[in-house]
Protein backbone atom coordinates (compact mmCIF):
# COMPACT_ATOMS: atom_id res chain seq x y z
CA UNK A 1 0.00 0.00 0.00
CA UNK A 2 1.29 3.05 -0.93
CA UNK A 3 2.17 6.29 1.62
CA UNK A 4 -0.35 8.41 0.19
CA UNK A 5 -3.46 5.73 0.20
CA UNK A 6 -2.52 4.89 4.16
CA UNK A 7 -2.18 8.49 4.88
CA UNK A 8 -5.70 8.84 3.47
CA UNK A 9 -7.38 6.11 5.10
CA UNK A 10 -5.40 7.31 8.54
CA UNK A 11 -7.06 10.82 7.48
CA UNK A 12 -10.60 9.06 7.05
CA UNK A 13 -10.28 7.36 10.21
CA UNK A 14 -9.48 10.00 12.22
CA UNK A 15 -12.62 11.95 10.98
CA UNK A 16 -14.45 13.08 14.33
CA UNK A 17 -17.45 11.73 15.15
CA UNK A 18 -19.26 15.09 15.61
CA UNK A 19 -19.83 15.62 11.86
CA UNK A 20 -19.32 19.05 11.26
CA UNK A 21 -16.55 20.19 8.45
CA UNK A 22 -15.59 23.11 10.81
CA UNK A 23 -15.11 20.92 14.09
CA UNK A 24 -13.68 18.47 11.70
CA UNK A 25 -10.97 20.70 11.07
CA UNK A 26 -10.13 21.06 15.13
CA UNK A 27 -9.70 17.09 15.48
CA UNK A 28 -6.39 15.69 16.82
CA UNK A 29 -5.76 19.55 17.87
CA UNK A 30 -8.15 20.54 21.00
CA UNK A 31 -10.07 18.82 23.38
CA UNK A 32 -13.27 20.50 23.84
CA UNK A 33 -15.62 20.80 27.39
CA UNK A 34 -18.86 22.34 26.68
CA UNK A 35 -20.98 23.74 29.37
CA UNK A 36 -24.56 24.16 28.60
CA UNK A 37 -27.00 26.33 31.02
CA UNK A 38 -28.46 30.17 31.25
CA UNK A 39 -27.15 33.16 32.53
CA UNK A 40 -28.63 32.49 35.83
CA UNK A 41 -27.28 29.18 36.34
CA UNK A 42 -25.83 28.38 39.35
CA UNK A 43 -24.58 25.13 38.00
CA UNK A 44 -23.05 27.09 35.11
CA UNK A 45 -21.72 29.58 37.33
CA UNK A 46 -19.75 27.40 39.59
CA UNK A 47 -18.45 24.94 36.52
CA UNK A 48 -16.58 28.25 35.64
CA UNK A 49 -15.52 29.52 38.31
CA UNK A 50 -14.11 25.90 38.83
CA UNK A 51 -12.32 25.80 35.56
CA UNK A 52 -11.11 29.33 35.26
CA UNK A 53 -9.15 28.84 38.32
CA UNK A 54 -7.34 25.95 37.13
CA UNK A 55 -6.15 27.52 33.58
CA UNK A 56 -2.55 25.85 33.95
CA UNK A 57 -4.43 22.33 33.90
CA UNK A 58 -6.78 23.23 30.91
CA UNK A 59 -3.58 24.12 28.85
CA UNK A 60 -1.62 21.36 29.65
CA UNK A 61 -4.57 19.12 28.82
CA UNK A 62 -5.24 21.22 25.28
CA UNK A 63 -8.54 22.34 26.09
CA UNK A 64 -10.70 24.63 24.60
CA UNK A 65 -13.85 25.43 26.85
CA UNK A 66 -16.85 27.22 25.89
CA UNK A 67 -20.35 28.19 27.77
CA UNK A 68 -23.52 27.94 25.15
CA UNK A 69 -26.33 29.87 26.73
CA UNK A 70 -29.25 30.31 24.98
CA UNK A 71 -28.45 31.04 20.96
CA UNK A 72 -24.35 32.36 21.73
CA UNK A 73 -21.20 30.76 22.35
CA UNK A 74 -19.00 32.31 25.47
CA UNK A 75 -15.76 31.49 24.96
CA UNK A 76 -14.20 30.16 28.52
CA UNK A 77 -10.64 28.87 27.92
CA UNK A 78 -8.79 29.07 24.60
CA UNK A 79 -11.06 30.72 21.83
CA UNK A 80 -14.46 29.92 20.74
CA UNK A 81 -15.37 27.50 18.26
CA UNK A 82 -16.22 27.65 14.49
CA UNK A 83 -19.69 26.55 14.65
CA UNK A 84 -23.11 28.66 16.16
CA UNK A 85 -24.47 27.26 19.25
CA UNK A 86 -27.91 25.67 17.15
CA UNK A 87 -25.47 23.77 15.58
CA UNK A 88 -23.28 22.71 18.33
CA UNK A 89 -27.05 21.73 20.25
CA UNK A 90 -27.99 19.91 17.81
CA UNK A 91 -24.58 17.80 17.27
CA UNK A 92 -24.60 17.33 20.97
CA UNK A 93 -27.94 16.58 21.52
CA UNK A 94 -28.55 19.02 23.69
CA UNK A 95 -31.85 21.34 23.45
CA UNK A 96 -32.75 22.52 26.41
CA UNK A 97 -31.67 25.40 28.97
CA UNK A 98 -30.26 22.63 31.49
CA UNK A 99 -27.19 22.46 33.17
CA UNK A 100 -24.83 19.95 31.17
CA UNK A 101 -21.10 18.77 30.33
CA UNK A 102 -20.26 17.80 27.42
CA UNK A 103 -16.05 16.95 26.90
CA UNK A 104 -15.23 16.09 23.12
CA UNK A 105 -11.58 14.33 22.81
CA UNK A 106 -9.12 15.02 20.56
CA UNK A 107 -10.86 12.52 18.14
CA UNK A 108 -14.12 14.59 17.76
CA UNK A 109 -16.12 11.72 20.11
CA UNK A 110 -17.96 12.20 23.12
CA UNK A 111 -15.75 11.24 26.04
CA UNK A 112 -18.17 12.48 29.27
CA UNK A 113 -21.38 13.66 29.36
CA UNK A 114 -23.24 15.12 32.65
CA UNK A 115 -25.50 17.02 34.42
CA UNK A 116 -23.74 18.56 37.11
CA UNK A 117 -20.59 20.28 37.69
CA UNK A 118 -17.44 18.62 37.48
CA UNK A 119 -14.47 18.83 39.95
CA UNK A 120 -10.99 20.41 38.07
CA UNK A 121 -9.19 17.24 39.90
CA UNK A 122 -11.77 14.55 38.44
CA UNK A 123 -11.97 16.23 35.00
CA UNK A 124 -8.05 15.79 34.89
CA UNK A 125 -7.85 12.45 35.86
CA UNK A 126 -10.55 11.49 33.74
CA UNK A 127 -8.16 12.82 30.93
CA UNK A 128 -5.42 11.43 31.69
CA UNK A 129 -6.83 8.19 31.87
CA UNK A 130 -7.53 8.07 27.69
CA UNK A 131 -4.97 6.71 25.32
CA UNK A 132 -4.34 9.98 23.32
CA UNK A 133 -3.64 11.32 26.84
CA UNK A 134 -1.48 8.90 27.85
CA UNK A 135 0.70 8.77 24.61
CA UNK A 136 1.25 12.92 25.28
CA UNK A 137 2.07 12.28 28.87
CA UNK A 138 4.89 9.57 27.61
CA UNK A 139 6.78 12.20 25.48
CA UNK A 140 5.78 9.92 22.37
CA UNK A 141 2.75 12.02 21.11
Amino acid sequence: MSALVLAALLSIAAAPVVASPNLSAMGWEMRVLVIFGTEHDAEFAEQRRLLEAHAAGLEDRDMLVVGVVGDRIEPIFGDTLPVDAATLRRQLAHDGDDFAIVLLGKDGGVKLRQDQPIAPAELFAFIDAMPVRRTEMSGEG
